[in-house]
């Protein structure tokens, strides 16, 4: 996608912004459903591969990394301010999505890296 934006602009300075951290580095889950220790290591797993593949892409294509991963570390949806909301099973739940608190968050580290 970079590299299509680089062609079509080439002048464009791209912003990749990889996703917001779900959840803690260790510690069981805060969600109303309880996870496994399997299902946990599974959710972070793939979200440590998410970031290193956006890191990868945003260096392999000279775009701006937008670490949102890092920036939401004490955000993660077991925090007090989270980021993003906890996963649950309830019907229509934005499990996973940003919360107001995330988009602000993420907005503000876009506008800090803007000249």
């Amino acid at each position: 996608m970079v590299s299509a934006v680089k062609r079509q602009a080439p002048r464009a300075r791209v912003l990749v912004v990889d996703y917001l951290t779900i959840l803690p580095d260790t510690g069981a889950a805060c969600f109303g459903v309880p996870l496994t220790t399997t299902q946990l290591d599974f959710e972070r797993g793939v979200a440590a591969r998410l970031k290193t593949a956006t890191e990868q892409a945003a260096a392999n294509t000279g775009a701006t990394l937008i670490d949102a991963a890092s920036a939401s570390t004490t955000h993660h949806s077991c925090s007090a301010v989270p980021w993003v909301e906890k996963y649950v099973t309830a019907p229509l739940h934005a499990a996973y999505h940003s919360t107001p608190a995330g988009m602000i968050g993420v907005a503000d580290l876009i506008t800090g890296n803007l000249d």
